[in-house]
């Protein structure tokens, strides 16, 4: 018996999540390369915005590595190694949140550069409690997509921790829209 063919729809899906995966990764490079260059225009995404810090740039680096790896999931060994990379996403994630939670002065987002995250008064330019849970529930996510019965259970399903992230994503653009400042 003879497989269906693939939908156009499924091949442009395929299609577009590549090149969305290939945009995420070159921003995270060119910030990185503003860092190492000491181009600070590169490290912004518009003139007069905070940078991003590099710790976030790796993350979503990383972030794009797992979803790369985890586009074919016919292909056991990428879904296994996609694993290791949304596992750090996640570690990072954690680790900042926790480290914001005990008001620790540990600081993972200052591991990287961190004597030119600093801002005209003088203080560190850190990732914000937000951006850490994402990462932290983007790993959490990653990790489910890399299981390879990955859709079997509602409550393993990899898309549940991409809601809050939806959220919180909402609220940081309406704040920006609004100019809200803290």
């Amino acid at each position: 018996m003879a497989t269906p063919p693939v939908s156009v729809h499924i091949t442009r899906s395929i299609t577009w999540g590549g090149h969305c995966i290939f945009a995420l990764a070159l921003v995270a490079l060119l910030v990185l390369a503003g860092y190492v260059l000491e181009i600070p225009e590169l490290t912004r995404l518009a003139p007069g915005m905070k940078p991003m810090n590099p710790m976030g740039a790796v993350s979503f680096l990383l972030c794009a590595l797992s979803l790369w790896l985890v586009r074919d999931p016919a292909q056991l060994p990428r879904m296994r190694l996609a694993r290791l990379p949304a596992a750090a996403v996640m570690l990072f994630g954690l680790s900042k949140v926790l480290d914001l939670a005990a008001g620790t002065s540990w600081c993972p987002d200052l591991l990287l550069f961190a004597d030119q995250l600093l801002s005209p008064e003088g203080t560190p330019y850190r990732l914000s409690p937000n951006a850490a849970s994402c990462f932290l529930l983007y790993g959490i996510a990653l990790l489910l997509a890399s299981r390879e019965d990955a859709e079997t259970s509602w409550v393993t399903h990899p898309q549940l921790p991409l809601f809050p992230i939806l959220i919180l994503s909402l609220f940081a653009v309406v704040g920006y829209l609004y100019q809200e400042k803290s």
